[in-house]
């Protein structure tokens, strides 16, 4: 009898970053806790899905896409109002909290963006690219502050 095959090793890895999208998107307060314990490769691996392919056949690259826009702005959320179950009054934003926050962010991803373009790897630059474009999108004030 033969043994059954393995998954190929992308398919395991699309698997975890499926997983791993969910966990952020679930119960963003523990992501944000883990997010400085990933592995730059980790990183890279979720950098990468913001990458837009022109392939439109493509339904999962797609889907992958959209639940890394959402997780990252559950992220971002829970950063900025860690306390706030709903969306805060746009009069009750505290000034230092916010840049506090901002901080916070820029620092979650500064180190491995750094590195990434001080680098030659074309991949690891795109996908890099394609992530600060979407936090760009999503949360200008630390993206900005990522290149200062």
């Amino acid at each position: 009898m033969s043994q059954p095959k393995a998954p190929p090793k992308n398919e395991n890895k699309g698997k975890e970053l499926e997983a791993l999208l969910l966990s952020i998107q679930r119960d963003p307060k523990s992501a944000a806790a883990a997010l400085p314990k990933l592995s730059k490769d980790e990183l890279l691996s979720l950098f990468a899905l913001f990458i837009d392919t022109d392939d439109e056949t493509s339904s999962k690259n797609s889907n992958l896409r959209s639940s890394a826009y959402l997780a990252l702005s559950s992220f971002v959320g829970t950063v900025r109002h860690p306390s706030s179950t709903n969306e805060p009054e746009v009069q009750n934003v505290d000034p230092e909290r916010q840049n506090e926050a901002t901080v916070t962010l820029a620092r979650a991803f500064y180190p491995t963006v750094e590195d990434v373009l001080r680098g030659s790897n074309v991949s690891h630059i795109i996908a890099t690219s394609a992530f600060l474009s979407a936090l760009f999108q999503v949360d200008a004030p630390s993206a900005s502050l990522i290149f200062t």
